[in-house]
């Protein structure tokens, strides 16, 4: 239990810091007039990744795709479940249901740390009925990323949002408001 509430709180303070040091300030000015930008190569190279670990997902199946991208160490944040870390999130990745589902997102921006070993990529996912092939839900998601040992970049914490209406219906709704 230390070993957990250690990891949470070291995770939760990273972030915090993360968040807190400009680096995520698109336009911000340090100290000394410098312009503070996005390190667009590197930030590419995360999407990208993203990309890949949502293609690889698609294609070999969610349950692959989470254990091939998912750091050891990683928290799963999903709807009604308590924070699944590691070798619990392991096991819950494990347990996916492929055969009913089809999951998939758009990654749509992201940052990444100026030492370039911490990231998060956030966008849309989508969850398909395999047989009806109906929308059943849609949503946001943030992943926050983090460089391995061996330089790969790993999923460290993913967490997603249920409930986001296609913007056509958010506009038809306005307007009947009205």
């Amino acid at each position: 239990m230390p070993r957990f509430v250690f990891l949470i709180t070291s995770l939760i303070t990273g972030i915090i810091f993360f968040f807190s040091c400009g680096h995520l300030k698109k336009d911000a000015v340090d100290e000394t007039q410098h312009v503070v930008k996005k390190n667009w190569k590197q930030v590419e190279e995360l999407k990208d990744i993203d990309r890949e670990f949502e293609a690889y997902s698609r294609d070999s199946g969610m349950r692959k795709g989470y254990l091939e991208f998912l750091d050891e160490e990683a928290i799963l944040l999903r709807p009604n479940h308590h924070p699944l870390v590691a070798a619990n999130a392991l096991d819950f990745v494990s347990q996916l249901d492929e055969n009913k589902y089809d999951v998939s997102w758009q990654v749509q921006d992201g940052d990444v740390s100026s030492s370039n070993d911490l990231g998060f990529t956030y966008g849309v996912y989508t969850v398909v009925d395999k047989q009806s092939k109906d929308t059943l839900q849609r949503g946001t998601y943030g992943m926050v990323w983090k460089k391995n040992k061996n330089g790969m970049w790993k999923v460290m914490m993913d967490a997603g949002s249920p409930g986001l209406e296609e913007e056509a219906d958010s506009v038809a709704a306005a307007k009947q408001s009205e």
